[in-house]
C-alpha cells in the first residue's frame, strides 16, 4: 500500500533524445523499429528511482498509446498500473512493467462523443492549416514541416500537430517558436477561431482540442482515486492507493503547469520552460524597478 502520489510528465521531464541532451545514458523510449530513442541522464533516472520506490506513479503525458507502449523505461515499482495519455483523453492500465497497455474504455468515452462531434470541423481546420504550409518560407535549411491527425478509438480524428523534420542542429525549439510566431501562422490560428490550444514542445506544435486538458484530466483522476471508476482494472490499482498523504506533481513545459498545481508540491528540471518563466518572474518581484 502507497501514500504518495507521483504525477508526472515524460518528455523533456524525465528523459529526451540526445541531439536535446547528449550526455543521456539510460535508454527510455525506443522509435518504432526498436532502435533506443529517448534517454535519460542519470540526475533524471536517479529522480524516477527515488520517487518510484515510495510512490504510486502515473505517467501524464501527450503521448500517444502507442508511443507510450516505446516508453519502456518508465517501470514504476508497483503492480496494476495507470498512464494518462492524449493529454488526459486516454487512460491506459497494465498489470505489471512486463504486460502491454490497455486502454480504460470508460474513461475515453465522453471525449471520444466530443471528437465524433467536432470531427468535420476539425479535418476543414487541418485542410486549412494543410493548405497554408506553402507559406511558411523561413525554414531551416533542408528541413520541412509534417502535418499529422491522430486519432481516439483507431479512427476518430483528435487532434492535430506540426512538426520539423530533417532540421538537423537547427531542429530545436527555437526555430519552431519562429514558425509559431510567424505572420503565417497566427493567420491560420485567428481563423480556426478558440477550439484547440496550441502545446509547443521541441520541434512540435500541437493543435489539441479546448475539452481536453492535463489539468481537468487529472483533477478527474485524483478523483476517481479517491471514488472510484466503473471498471475492474482501475480498481485494481486504485486499491494500490487508498489514501494519499502526498501529491508530488513533475513537468517541464508551461502546458503542464496546470496540471502541477493539483498537487502539494511540484518538480521541474532547472533548464525547463517553468524554471526560466519562475526565474524571470523572481527578478521583477525581487526589483521591480528594473
Amino acid at each position: 500500500m502507497r501514500d504518495v502520489l507521483f504525477l508526472s510528465d515524460l518528455d523533456h521531464c524525465l528523459f529526451q533524445s540526445k541531439r536535446v541532451d547528449p550526455n543521456g545514458k539510460h535508454p527510455m523510449t525506443v522509435k518504432v523499429d526498436g532502435t533506443p530513442h529517448c534517454f535519460a541522464s542519470d540526475a533524471q533516472a536517479t529522480l524516477f528511482s527515488m520517487v518510484a520506490h515510495r510512490a504510486f506513479s502515473i505517467a501524464v503525458t501527450a503521448r500517444t498509446p502507442d508511443q507510450m507502449r516505446r516508453a519502456i523505461g518508465w517501470k514504476p515499482e508497483h503492480k496494476h498500473q495507470l498512464a494518462l495519455v492524449n493529454h488526459g483523453a486516454t487512460l491506459l492500465y497494465r498489470e505489471d512493467a512486463g504486460q502491454d497497455w490497455s486502454e480504460i474504455s470508460v474513461w475515453g468515452e465522453p471525449y471520444i462523443d466530443q471528437a465524433r462531434n467536432a470531427h468535420q470541423v476539425l479535418m476543414a481546420d487541418l485542410n486549412k492549416l494543410n493548405a497554408g504550409l506553402c507559406n511558411f518560407v523561413y525554414l531551416p535549411a533542408g528541413s520541412r514541416l509534417e502535418l499529422t491527425a491522430n486519432k481516439l478509438a483507431g479512427d476518430v480524428p483528435f487532434y492535430f500537430s506540426l512538426q520539423l523534420k530533417d532540421a538537423g542542429i537547427h531542429g530545436n525549439e527555437d526555430a519552431m517558436a519562429r514558425i509559431r510566431d510567424s505572420r503565417a501562422m497566427r493567420t491560420i490560428v485567428e481563423s480556426m477561431g478558440q477550439r484547440y490550444v496550441h502545446h509547443l514542445n521541441d520541434t512540435t506544435m500541437g493543435f489539441w482540442p479546448t475539452y481536453v486538458g492535463k489539468k481537468v484530466a487529472v483533477k478527474r483522476l485524483i478523483e476517481a482515486l479517491k471514488s472510484g471508476l466503473d471498471d475492474e482494472n482501475f480498481e485494481k490499482a486504485r486499491a494500490q492507493i487508498t489514501d494519499i498523504a502526498l501529491t508530488l506533481t513533475a513537468g517541464d513545459s508551461h502546458s503542464d503547469l496546470p496540471f502541477m498545481l493539483e498537487g502539494d508540491f511540484m518538480l521541474t528540471p532547472t533548464h525547463s520552460p517553468i524554471a526560466r518563466g519562475a526565474e524571470k518572474t523572481s527578478a521583477r518581484e525581487l526589483d521591480p524597478f528594473l
